[in-house]
């Protein structure tokens, strides 16, 4: 029986990755089953507030860099259900960066008023 680098036969390791590979795109599915979700949910948000999104104001910077957040984040998906998992590295630093500026932005002092 031939076996592989890590001491397994190539079935084994073959069978191995089958699993890996399933469980990938389990996790990848719910991620974008949530990630639809929130797009839904962020299209509705800015359809309610209508033309109160058209200021310079906190929310409307608020509004507009969480959508930015959420189409990288599809992007992100794409690549790494493309097989892209280093180049996606970089859209993942790039949401980590946006997500501070949200937190910024908006922090805890005016997350109790209303938009």
């Amino acid at each position: 029986m031939t076996r592989g680098p890590y001491g397994v036969s190539m079935f084994e390791e073959l069978e191995a990755e089958a699993k890996l590979r399933e469980a990938i795109e389990v996790h990848l599915n719910a991620s974008q089953v949530v990630l639809t979700d929130l797009c839904e949910a962020h299209a509705a948000i800015g359809v309610a507030l209508g033309t109160s999104l058209d200021g310079q104001d906190v929310w409307t910077a608020f509004w507009e860099l969480s959508g930015r957040c959420l189409s990288l984040s599809n992007a992100y998906l794409h690549l790494l259900r493309h097989g892209f998992a280093p180049e996606a590295q970089v859209i993942a630093r790039a949401i980590h960066e946006a997500a501070g500026m949200l937190y910024a932005c908006v922090g805890p002092a005016q997350c109790d008023e209303e938009p």
